[in-house]
Protein backbone atom coordinates (compact mmCIF):
# COMPACT_ATOMS: atom_id res chain seq x y z
CA UNK A 1 0.00 0.00 0.00
CA UNK A 2 2.62 2.54 -1.33
CA UNK A 3 0.32 5.15 -1.55
CA UNK A 4 -0.87 4.35 2.27
CA UNK A 5 1.88 6.80 2.51
CA UNK A 6 1.91 9.50 0.17
CA UNK A 7 0.77 13.22 0.80
CA UNK A 8 0.07 15.02 -2.43
CA UNK A 9 1.11 18.42 -1.17
CA UNK A 10 -0.55 20.21 -4.46
CA UNK A 11 0.98 23.73 -5.87
CA UNK A 12 0.30 26.77 -2.83
CA UNK A 13 -0.11 29.64 -3.85
CA UNK A 14 -0.74 32.42 -0.74
CA UNK A 15 -1.88 36.05 -0.91
CA UNK A 16 1.54 37.27 0.43
CA UNK A 17 2.59 40.02 -1.66
CA UNK A 18 -0.18 39.63 -4.13
CA UNK A 19 -2.91 41.58 -2.67
CA UNK A 20 -4.50 44.89 -4.39
CA UNK A 21 -4.01 46.81 -2.03
CA UNK A 22 -2.45 49.97 -1.31
CA UNK A 23 1.81 49.45 -1.15
CA UNK A 24 1.34 50.99 2.42
CA UNK A 25 -1.00 48.15 3.60
CA UNK A 26 1.41 45.43 1.86
CA UNK A 27 4.55 47.24 3.45
CA UNK A 28 2.57 46.87 6.66
CA UNK A 29 1.58 42.86 6.44
CA UNK A 30 4.78 41.85 4.69
CA UNK A 31 7.84 40.31 6.65
CA UNK A 32 10.66 42.75 6.49
CA UNK A 33 13.49 41.38 4.37
CA UNK A 34 17.22 42.49 3.36
CA UNK A 35 17.66 44.14 0.07
CA UNK A 36 18.33 41.77 -2.70
CA UNK A 37 17.65 38.53 -0.60
CA UNK A 38 13.92 38.07 -0.16
CA UNK A 39 13.05 34.60 -1.11
CA UNK A 40 9.47 34.42 -3.05
CA UNK A 41 9.53 31.03 -4.13
CA UNK A 42 10.54 27.47 -2.82
CA UNK A 43 10.25 23.58 -2.98
CA UNK A 44 9.21 20.72 -1.17
CA UNK A 45 10.63 17.34 -1.50
CA UNK A 46 7.51 14.91 -0.35
CA UNK A 47 9.71 11.72 -0.87
CA UNK A 48 12.13 13.08 1.93
CA UNK A 49 9.27 14.01 4.21
CA UNK A 50 7.76 10.58 3.99
CA UNK A 51 10.80 9.23 4.63
CA UNK A 52 11.78 11.28 7.54
CA UNK A 53 8.66 12.64 9.09
CA UNK A 54 8.38 10.82 12.41
CA UNK A 55 4.42 10.64 11.68
CA UNK A 56 4.99 8.68 8.47
CA UNK A 57 7.39 6.41 10.32
CA UNK A 58 5.01 5.60 13.32
CA UNK A 59 2.20 5.34 10.74
CA UNK A 60 4.43 2.66 8.24
CA UNK A 61 5.26 0.66 11.39
CA UNK A 62 1.17 0.62 12.56
CA UNK A 63 0.54 -0.37 8.91
CA UNK A 64 3.02 -3.31 8.83
CA UNK A 65 1.66 -4.54 11.93
CA UNK A 66 -1.67 -4.86 10.87
CA UNK A 67 -0.48 -6.73 7.79
CA UNK A 68 1.41 -8.84 9.37
CA UNK A 69 -1.65 -9.63 11.71
CA UNK A 70 -4.44 -9.69 8.86
CA UNK A 71 -1.95 -12.45 6.72
CA UNK A 72 -1.54 -14.68 9.31
CA UNK A 73 -5.27 -14.87 9.73
CA UNK A 74 -5.66 -15.21 6.63
CA UNK A 75 -3.23 -17.91 6.18
CA UNK A 76 -4.63 -19.44 8.79
CA UNK A 77 -7.80 -19.88 7.09
CA UNK A 78 -6.54 -20.98 4.10
CA UNK A 79 -4.84 -23.84 5.87
CA UNK A 80 -8.32 -24.52 7.29
CA UNK A 81 -9.85 -24.49 3.71
CA UNK A 82 -7.29 -26.79 2.03
CA UNK A 83 -7.84 -29.50 4.94
CA UNK A 84 -11.33 -29.27 4.49
CA UNK A 85 -10.84 -29.63 0.50
CA UNK A 86 -9.13 -32.79 1.66
CA UNK A 87 -11.97 -34.57 3.77
CA UNK A 88 -14.54 -33.50 1.29
CA UNK A 89 -12.98 -35.67 -1.12
CA UNK A 90 -12.81 -38.59 1.55
CA UNK A 91 -16.63 -37.60 2.02
CA UNK A 92 -17.30 -38.15 -1.54
CA UNK A 93 -16.94 -41.86 -1.14
CA UNK A 94 -19.23 -42.51 1.92
CA UNK A 95 -21.66 -39.60 1.34
CA UNK A 96 -24.87 -39.88 -0.64
CA UNK A 97 -25.10 -37.38 -3.44
CA UNK A 98 -27.47 -35.34 -1.36
CA UNK A 99 -25.48 -35.22 1.91
CA UNK A 100 -22.25 -34.22 -0.10
CA UNK A 101 -23.64 -31.99 -1.85
CA UNK A 102 -24.68 -30.31 1.39
CA UNK A 103 -21.34 -30.57 2.51
CA UNK A 104 -19.76 -29.00 -0.54
CA UNK A 105 -21.76 -25.99 -0.46
CA UNK A 106 -20.68 -25.32 3.29
CA UNK A 107 -17.17 -25.58 1.60
CA UNK A 108 -18.20 -23.13 -1.60
CA UNK A 109 -19.98 -20.77 1.83
CA UNK A 110 -16.52 -20.64 3.42
CA UNK A 111 -14.11 -19.62 0.47
CA UNK A 112 -16.90 -17.39 -0.48
CA UNK A 113 -16.92 -15.57 3.12
CA UNK A 114 -13.27 -15.65 3.31
CA UNK A 115 -12.57 -13.99 0.17
CA UNK A 116 -15.25 -11.14 0.96
CA UNK A 117 -13.88 -10.60 4.27
CA UNK A 118 -10.23 -9.81 2.45
CA UNK A 119 -12.24 -7.51 0.54
CA UNK A 120 -13.77 -5.83 3.01
CA UNK A 121 -10.48 -5.60 4.86
CA UNK A 122 -9.08 -3.98 1.49
CA UNK A 123 -11.40 -1.36 1.52
CA UNK A 124 -11.13 -0.54 5.94
CA UNK A 125 -7.49 0.07 4.62
CA UNK A 126 -8.45 2.54 1.89
CA UNK A 127 -10.76 3.80 4.59
CA UNK A 128 -7.84 4.20 7.03
CA UNK A 129 -5.44 5.75 5.00
CA UNK A 130 -8.32 8.70 3.52
CA UNK A 131 -8.60 9.49 7.27
CA UNK A 132 -5.36 9.55 8.66
CA UNK A 133 -3.78 10.80 5.33
CA UNK A 134 -6.39 13.58 5.83
CA UNK A 135 -5.33 14.22 9.18
CA UNK A 136 -2.06 14.96 8.08
CA UNK A 137 -2.60 16.57 5.00
CA UNK A 138 -4.07 19.25 7.24
CA UNK A 139 -1.76 19.76 9.51
CA UNK A 140 1.53 19.90 6.74
CA UNK A 141 -0.90 22.16 4.65
CA UNK A 142 -1.09 24.78 8.22
CA UNK A 143 2.64 24.54 8.70
CA UNK A 144 3.47 24.87 4.81
CA UNK A 145 1.19 28.68 4.86
CA UNK A 146 2.73 29.55 8.19
CA UNK A 147 6.26 29.39 7.16
CA UNK A 148 4.93 30.98 3.62
CA UNK A 149 4.13 33.61 5.08
CA UNK A 150 7.06 34.18 7.62
CA UNK A 151 9.31 34.31 4.29
CA UNK A 152 6.85 35.71 2.30
CA UNK A 153 6.45 33.36 -0.38
CA UNK A 154 3.99 33.35 -3.10
CA UNK A 155 4.70 30.25 -4.87
CA UNK A 156 5.73 26.61 -3.55
CA UNK A 157 6.47 23.34 -5.66
CA UNK A 158 6.91 19.86 -5.67
CA UNK A 159 10.39 19.18 -6.35
CA UNK A 160 9.41 16.32 -8.59
CA UNK A 161 7.83 19.22 -10.78
CA UNK A 162 11.34 21.24 -11.62
CA UNK A 163 14.01 20.41 -13.48
CA UNK A 164 16.30 22.26 -10.82
CA UNK A 165 16.00 23.89 -7.55
CA UNK A 166 18.91 25.56 -5.69
CA UNK A 167 19.24 24.28 -2.36
CA UNK A 168 18.01 27.44 -0.46
CA UNK A 169 14.81 26.92 -1.69
CA UNK A 170 14.41 23.66 -0.32
CA UNK A 171 12.28 24.42 3.01
CA UNK A 172 11.14 20.93 3.53
CA UNK A 173 13.43 19.93 6.50
CA UNK A 174 11.67 23.25 7.85
CA UNK A 175 8.69 21.43 7.25
CA UNK A 176 9.44 17.65 9.10
CA UNK A 177 10.94 19.60 11.75
CA UNK A 178 7.55 22.00 12.87
CA UNK A 179 5.82 18.80 11.83
CA UNK A 180 7.62 16.57 14.23
CA UNK A 181 7.23 18.80 16.55
CA UNK A 182 3.44 19.20 16.43
CA UNK A 183 2.49 15.49 15.03
CA UNK A 184 4.96 12.99 16.02
CA UNK A 185 2.83 10.41 15.86
CA UNK A 186 -1.06 9.40 15.01
CA UNK A 187 -3.24 6.37 16.13
CA UNK A 188 -4.16 4.88 12.33
CA UNK A 189 -7.61 2.64 12.72
CA UNK A 190 -7.33 -0.98 12.90
CA UNK A 191 -9.29 -2.20 9.94
CA UNK A 192 -9.56 -5.65 12.33
CA UNK A 193 -11.67 -3.61 14.90
CA UNK A 194 -14.45 -2.82 12.08
CA UNK A 195 -17.99 -4.30 12.24
CA UNK A 196 -17.17 -4.66 8.62
CA UNK A 197 -14.86 -7.58 9.04
CA UNK A 198 -17.78 -9.29 10.57
CA UNK A 199 -16.28 -9.63 13.55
Amino acid sequence: MKHFFLVMVSVVLLGAGLSTTSNAQQKTSAPKQQAGTQLVIAFIDNKYMLSNAAVFKDVTAQVQKFRVAVQADVRNEEEALRKATEDLKRKRQVLSADAFNAERERYQDRVASLQARVDRIQKEFARSEQKVMGKIRGVVNEIISKIATELNLILILRRRDITYGHPSLDITKHIVTRLDKRLPKIQVPDPRNSRALGK
